[in-house]
């Protein structure tokens, strides 16, 4: 193998395992692990949804989109790493194959410093029992859940997690989506901004429900208010 190919290699599978860690850190399952000790408890109550972790995912993942477009792939990073694994030999081909390699590894120690060490006392989790969907860990090469349910691969919990994350929704009107925004992002978003993004279909998987309400997907809200504020910040 040569010395390219396996620089790929290495740096796919360490950027699959480190954003699916951001993703339990984003849906508050995990804390990242801090150098620096622990930190004093906020008197209030944390954002149901850590946007910093959202933001960096949605950051990295358009960082590995446009490496995968260079060789006609397109999706997510859940589907892009493990299918550009398979086409090494067209990654390592590309006449841009060191600056992209260069890319991924950039984007690789970014996390690896967003992350920090685990702390001593953290566990490995990897996702949810498909069973009991209780946060599991991982044991050797496989996840251990004390229901009993074991399984040599890790992705049915990563894959239970995502399923756990994508069916949350809320039934509000734009106004009580604010307020609900408001008390578990800790972020403010006016009712005639939530009005325009339903209006123009922002809010992805949104549907009217009459009379007012609609039925919203709490990831929809959570990235769209996260890029909301990151605008507001610049």
């Amino acid at each position: 193998m040569s010395d390219l190919r396996r620089e790929y290699a290495a740096v796919l599978h360490d950027l699959d395992r480190q954003l699916h860690r951001v993703d339990l850190v984003a849906f508050r399952i995990i804390r990242r692990g801090r150098a620096e000790g622990r930190r004093p408890r906020p008197a209030f109550a944390p954002a149901l949804v850590d946007l910093p972790a959202l933001d960096l995912e949605d950051s990295v993942q358009e960082t590995i989109q446009d490496v995968a477009a260079g060789i006609g792939l397109w999706g997510g990073w859940r589907t892009l790493l493990p299918r550009m694994a398979n086409r090494m030999t067209d990654l390592c081909a590309r006449h841009d194959a060191d600056r992209r390699l260069a890319d991924l590894q950039g984007e690789s120690r970014r996390l690896t410093a967003w992350l920090g060490a685990p702390s001593q006392d953290s566990r490995p989790l990897i996702g949810l029992c498909p069973q009991c969907h209780a946060p599991v860990q991982q044991l050797g090469g496989g996840v251990i859940c004390p229901c009993g349910w074991v399984s040599p691969d890790p992705r049915p919990a990563r894959e239970t997690l995502a399923a756990a994350w994508r069916r949350l929704h809320v039934t509000l009107t734009p106004a009580d989506a604010s307020r609900w925004i408001r008390d578990n992002l800790g972020e403010t978003v006016p009712r005639n901004t939530v009005s325009t993004w339903l209006k123009r279909g922002q809010l992805t998987g949104a549907a009217p429900l009459g009379d007012g309400y609609w039925r919203i997907p709490v990831a929809s809200i959570a990235r769209r208010v996260s890029r909301h504020a990151e605008s507001k910040r610049q």
